[in-house]
This record gives structure tokens, sequence and C-alpha cells, in this order.
């Protein structure tokens, strides 16, 4: 089996990039795939991922890290607003699957968000996303 979270992260990106609200605030330089706090004063990682596998059918779990450095948290705020818009879908609301390197993904959705002020003056939003995909090479 291939390895679903490689192509949950692709598709992620996609619909990160193609958000107009995220690529005002962000840019497409924003969108990284690295752990930690960033050099950018702006950003999204798109971080740490999990599988769980039922057969050719995998829950994909993906944690995305929003950093802004802000006094508060309020463009954390919105920005991860605007993640969650871009990155849910659902295969019965849109008529049809995401098709993602070798499976089909039917179900993307944001299971909890949580913010949390970090040291000078830095914004940190945390985005938990879970996929069900289906292997189909």
């Amino acid at each position: 089996m291939a390895e679903p979270s490689l192509a949950l992260q692709k598709v992620i990106a996609g619909r990160l990039l193609g958000n107009a609200e995220i690529m005002e605030t962000i840019g497409p330089d924003g969108i990284l795939d690295t752990i930690g706090r960033p050099e950018r004063e702006r950003c999204i990682l798109i971080g740490q991922s999990q599988a769980v596998y039922s057969g050719v059918i995998a829950t994909v779990h993906a944690t995305l890290h929003v950093w802004i450095k802000e006094p508060g948290l309020r463009l954390a705020k919105e920005v991860v607003g605007a993640v969650v818009d871009a990155v849910s879908f659902d295969a019965q609301i849109e008529g049809q699957y995401i098709d993602a390197d070798d499976f089909t993904i039917a179900d993307i959705s944001v299971n909890d968000t949580r913010f949390i002020p970090d040291p000078d003056q830095w914004s940190h939003g945390v985005v938990n996303v879970q996929a069900i995909m289906r292997e189909v090479a």
C-alpha cells in the first residue's frame, strides 16, 4: 500500500494554495512542510500525520500549524477559519471524490482547532484534520 498521509498532504497544500483569503494573508511561500516555530512571520505548516488502516481504507490524521507574529490571536483565528473552509470536503455533498496519487478521498473534516499564545508575540493556531481515503492503485 502506498503511504496515504503524503497524498493527503499534497491535497491539503493544493486546497490552501487555492484559497484567496489564505493567499492574501499568508502567500504561497508561507505553506510549508516543516516543524517548529518558523522564521517567517506568517505561515501554515503541514506537520505531523498518522494513518490508521482497515484493509484498503485509511483514516488519515494531519496536524496543521498556523503561525502569525502578532500581539494577540485575532489574525491567527481568521486564518484558521479560512483553513477550515479550504480543507473541508464531503464527497456526498460535492458529488465526486478527490483523486490523490494512488487514493481517492471521500471526506476531509476538521476535528478541532485550538489557539496558543507563544512568547515574543507569536500566535499559534492548531488545526487537526481527518480524511477517509481508499487505495485505488
